[in-house]
């Protein structure tokens, strides 16, 4: 009997959340079980639910997510109507067959527009998948789900899920939800930028790219972005060339009163850029950029100069 009691007390695995929450920004980043890169923002200032695309889907794979999506909208209705221990492993599976990047949307309008989720009740399951789930899935959906409620408590559990690429884009769609709908342009940028500055990898390159998709009027956001936000490790990449055209790059180049340290922020988000396809105006953005080299003069500044030179020459 002691055996089984031991056995009993044994302490659960702790749950994805409880990880995040103890891991640092850059901890938080490591490589996500899906490719960060192939994430997609849905288009539209507008768009309330939406969170992003992965690409085209196979018609074949298509007909199985549609079988997927109906399955989970079932299971979950079981689990909040009359939870059981079978309901509850009938859910587990109905969502690891589900597929998040290409369904959500589906899901969650299944969810406001479908009804029959008693609200309490649907709370507990969502706030109990995103800070208790074991797997990707789990948490994806949860985080996802919750931007359907409003309990100002919750916000820092989207926070701490917005620092992994893996949840990032799910809980930055949440949090903007829950702004609430009189929520201007500056609230939404402002959201994502605090969490971009909490986060590191592909999810900062995620939220980053986000910010950028709409025109960025604020100042110190600007800056920011010239400066770090770019930044992003893995992802640097695939934040740089949004950067460069919301902090316009061309025309910080050719002021003629430009800093030093606005100089040099310019030479290294040029030098990510590169040759970045579908980015406009990188080659006239060298030139201008060269045509001030006589004002570098740090060595780590000449080091700059020479990326952008190879670069051209290559480019």
């Amino acid at each position: 009997m002691a055996w089984f009691k031991r056995r009993a007390e044994r302490p659960r695995a702790p749950s994805i959340f409880e990880r995040l929450e103890r891991a640092g920004p850059e901890e938080s980043a490591a490589p996500s079980p899906d490719d960060p890169s192939a994430h997609r923002w849905a288009r539209g200032e507008g768009d309330v639910y939406l969170t992003f695309r992965v690409g085209a889907t196979e018609p074949s794979a298509a007909a199985a997510g549609d079988l997927a999506f109906s399955e989970l909208v079932g299971a979950m209705h079981d689990e909040v109507r009359e939870p059981t221990g079978a309901t509850r492993v009938a859910l587990d599976i109905a969502i690891e067959a589900f597929e998040p990047a290409t369904h959500m949307d589906r899901l969650v309008d299944a969810v406001v527009m479908g009804g029959g989720f008693e609200p309490l009740a649907l709370y507990d399951l969502v706030r109990r998948l995103a800070t208790e789930g074991t797997t990707p899935k789990q948490v994806q959906v949860g985080a996802a789900l919750m931007g359907l409620f409003t309990d100002p408590d919750d916000d820092e559990i989207l926070r701490v899920l917005a620092r992994s690429p893996t949840y990032s884009v799910y809980a930055a769609v949440a949090l903007t939800n829950r702004l609430g709908p009189f929520a201007t342009l500056a609230d939404r940028q402002r959201l994502w930028s605090e969490l971009a500055q909490k986060s590191a990898g592909w999810a900062r390159a995620l939220l980053v790219e986000r910010v950028c998709a709409e025109p960025v009027t604020e100042e110190p956001l600007r800056s920011w972005l010239l400066a770090e936000g770019w930044r992003s490790g893995p992802g640097t990449e695939r934040a740089a060339a949004p950067v460069a055209r919301a902090v316009r790059l061309l025309d910080l180049a050719r002021e003629a009163d430009l800093d030093h340290d606005r100089f040099v922020a310019a030479c290294a988000l040029l030098a990510a850029v590169g040759s970045a396809e579908g980015f406009a105006g990188a080659a006239e953005i060298r030139e201008a950029l060269l045509a001030l080299s006589p004002r570098l003069a740090r060595p780590e500044d000449a080091a700059q100069l020479e990326a952008l030179r190879a670069q051209r020459s290559t480019g």
